[in-house]
């Protein structure tokens, strides 16, 4: 927690850019716990391939990948929006876990992320603050 390198993580976000090369975060601990956005808003930066757990799935286990690009275009099936025109269009390959969609998981899932985005930034923010004092 003490270790922030925010310069060091924006001029990396910089180079990745530059050369062409994807910037990779694990959020698995930082994903929703400092700021609604992660690591990512805390730090000003737009991550191209993202893990999250832990907080995600509200206390069930859970893995999650996220991108910007199509890194996982092969495994989701792409970009698409529910209740509109729009589908999976991108042929997949299969994907399987052990509790890949588990429904329990999914639900908490939904709770916890819906609960984050009504109370937001405020959630962390003092959240920080109590543990300061602590």
């Amino acid at each position: 927690p003490n270790l922030q390198p925010r310069a060091f993580l924006q001029a990396l976000r910089t180079m990745t850019r530059k050369a062409g090369v994807p910037l990779i975060f694990d959020e698995v601990i930082t994903g929703f716990r400092l700021h609604p956005g992660g690591a990512q808003a805390w730090y000003g930066i737009e991550a191209d391939l993202v893990t999250y757990g832990k907080v995600l799935g509200g206390g069930m286990a859970i893995g999650a990948v996220a991108d910007r690009g199509g890194f996982v275009d092969r495994i989701d099936g792409g970009d698409w929006n529910y209740g509109d025109a729009s589908y999976p269009a991108v042929e997949t390959t299969f994907s399987a876990g052990t509790f890949c969609k588990h429904p329990l998981t999914m639900a908490t899932t939904v709770a916890t992320l819906s609960h984050l985005k009504s109370q937001g930034p405020a959630l962390q923010e003092n959240l920080s603050r109590r543990a300061a004092g602590l």
